[in-house]
């Protein structure tokens, strides 16, 4: 505030005067108002913006995405030409909307095969996949009942036996020579052997 004594300015406040006798008045008034700066709009940083920018390209993404989630006796890497998609056993394989040629296989297995999927946007297809079976050649010397993941099959010699493609369990007995189990890969691409030798 400035401070005017007898009309004179003498300062502004706060402010502390001698008064004298001669003193007639004192008068105070509002000094000239500062006009404040102009606002200024708050922008992001580049950190900030990049960070929005990418959120919005992911949830566009998603939106022109969709997902196909597998069902299969065991798992099966997912590809489009040379590019892996994913694998069964992580749930949904995602890609963008549209028709899609890809490539299931599972290499220890021997196994592939080519599907041509429709993913929707926004949308998770369910899609079963049924192999083919495998082919299992089954011996013993001298002979023996065998039983596969504990289902009986016969007696040996046993070829070609239709057996779902995977790990198997085979059990041979012999009435005099008792029990022997073998664990044996079947693979689509070649038939399986597995034979033993009970002692005499």
């Amino acid at each position: 505030m400035k401070v005017t004594v007898d009309g004179r300015a003498v300062g502004a406040t706060p402010l502390q005067l001698q008064m004298t006798a001669q003193t007639r008045a004192i008068r105070i008034e509002p000094s000239e108002l500062l006009t404040p700066p102009p606002a200024v709009a708050a922008t992001p940083t580049r950190t900030e913006a990049d960070k929005t920018a990418a959120e919005l390209e992911q949830a566009a993404a998603r939106q022109r995405s969709g997902g196909i989630a597998f069902a299969a006796p065991f798992p099966l890497s997912v590809l489009e030409g040379d590019r892996v998609l994913g694998s069964t056993a992580d749930g949904p394989v995602v890609a963008s909307a549209g028709t899609h040629t890809l490539d299931l296989v599972n290499t220890a297995l021997g196994y592939r095969v080519r599907q041509i999927v429709t993913f929707r946007a926004g949308s998770i297809g369910r899609m079963t996949i049924t192999p083919p079976n495998g082919r299992i050649s089954i011996n013993a010397q001298p002979w023996a009942q065998v039983l596969i993941d504990d289902v009986p099959i016969g007696e040996t010699p046993l070829a070609n036996v239709p057996t779902a493609i995977g790990e198997h369990q085979v059990t041979f007995r012999h009435p005099q020579f008792g029990e022997r189990r073998e664990r044996v890969t079947v693979r689509a691409d070649a038939p399986a052997r597995v034979s033993t030798t009970f002692q005499r």
